[in-house]
């Protein structure tokens, strides 16, 4: 495991219980996160050390820390397509869309609508590529400051507007 964390996948159930065979799995491969027992992936440390590496390893961390504020932050600071793990609630927190679309302008397909409507989300992401335009609410595909710059980034966002 140590050479390959996703051979975990093929640990015999009486040995998959190990924090410590678990855990060198997680730190040779994140996405080992999803082949430990539910148990470590509502563990912190556990969670952490996956997403330290990798924060689209959110995907495997436990429903309910997807609802954990800070670490759903923590998850999409490094990998902002994180937010589509992410609770319909912290989709719905501006910062934490900030934060996501700032880090990779596409998780603004994953926001809520109401942050698809919001001039500054909607600004931040169309800056890094103007074709995302196209995942923004209709309001912001009329507002000319918002067509304007994603134009400037990209002359092919004129057809999402």
């Amino acid at each position: 495991l140590s050479h390959n964390g996703l051979a975990l996948q093929h640990v015999a159930p009486e040995f998959i219980m190990d924090r410590e065979l678990a855990m060198t799995a997680i730190r040779q491969d994140t996405w080992a996160l999803q082949y430990v027992p539910y148990a470590f992936q509502r563990d912190l440390e556990f969670v952490l050390c996956a997403l330290g590496q990798h924060g689209g390893a959110l995907r495997y961390v436990a429903q309910e820390l997807r609802q954990d504020r800070d670490l759903v932050i923590f998850a999409v600071s490094r990998h902002g397509l994180a937010l589509q793990y992410a609770s319909d609630k912290l989709k719905l927190d501006r910062e934490v869309v900030l934060v996501s679309v700032s880090q990779n302008c596409l998780a603004l397909q994953f926001a809520a609508p109401e942050l698809k409507r919001d001039r500054e989300v909607v600004l931040v992401a169309v800056r890094q590529n103007g074709l995302v335009l196209q995942f923004a609410a209709a309001e912001a595909r009329a507002d000319l400051e918002i067509v304007l710059r994603a134009f400037q980034q990209d002359c092919g966002a004129l057809k999402f507007a």
